[in-house]
C-alpha cells in the first residue's frame, strides 16, 4: 500500500480506456473503498487515505504546472 500506487491509479484512469470505463460504471454515488476495489482489481494497493492523498498532490502538480507567476 502507497501513495505511489494511488498515484498509478489516478495515472491509470487517465489513460487506460478501459479503467475509465469500469470508473464510469461504478454506482453513484462514487464511494472512496469502490476507488480502492477497482484499483486493487489492478494490482494497485492503497488505502482511501492514500488514494486521498495522492489526489491531492496531483491537483498541487497540475496547479504548478499551470498557474502562472506574476
Amino acid at each position: 500500500m502507497s501513495l505511489y500506487a494511488g498515484i498509478a491509479f489516478i495515472k491509470l484512469c487517465r489513460e487506460a480506456e478501459t479503467a475509465r470505463g469500469q470508473l464510469a460504471a461504478l454506482p453513484a454515488p462514487l464511494a472512496w473503498e469502490d476507488m480502492v476495489a477497482l484499483g486493487q482489481r489492478h494490482d494497485l494497493e492503497f488505502t482511501v487515505h492514500e488514494l486521498q492523498s495522492a489526489i491531492a498532490v496531483d491537483w498541487a502538480m497540475r496547479r504548478a504546472r499551470y498557474t502562472r507567476p506574476g
